[in-house]
């Protein structure tokens, strides 16, 4: 990988995790803020309802964010292994793919 393959890679990377701290910022504000509103004793059963899917929604979203950080992690991991291997044993047999190709 060249020097500027590397830096386009690491600001691309620094710029998702970005993205990825703000929307669980978010998550976790709409999550504040609906669980007050739902826990509110005042508050009518319809609104109780509105304010429960919003708080089911948030925890959804919430989770397939952790999902998709760690399957980018392990998919990161896979690659610097297969990089690693194909270092150390040079050419590597058709049962030795990396799994992109397989």
């Amino acid at each position: 990988m060249s020097e500027p393959e590397s830096n386009e890679k690491q600001t691309g990377n620094f710029n998702l995790k970005e993205q990825q701290q703000s929307l669980f910022t978010t998550l976790r504000h709409v999550l504040d803020v609906s669980g007050e509103k739902f826990d509110k004793q005042k508050a009518l059963n319809g609104e109780r309802l509105k304010w429960g899917r919003l708080i089911v929604s948030a925890v959804e979203a919430y989770g397939k964010l952790l999902e998709s950080i760690k399957l980018a992690e392990m998919e990161e991991r896979i690659k610097v292994l297969e990089e690693h291997r194909i270092e150390n044993h040079g050419e590597t047999n058709q049962s030795q793919r990396p799994l992109e190709e397989v």
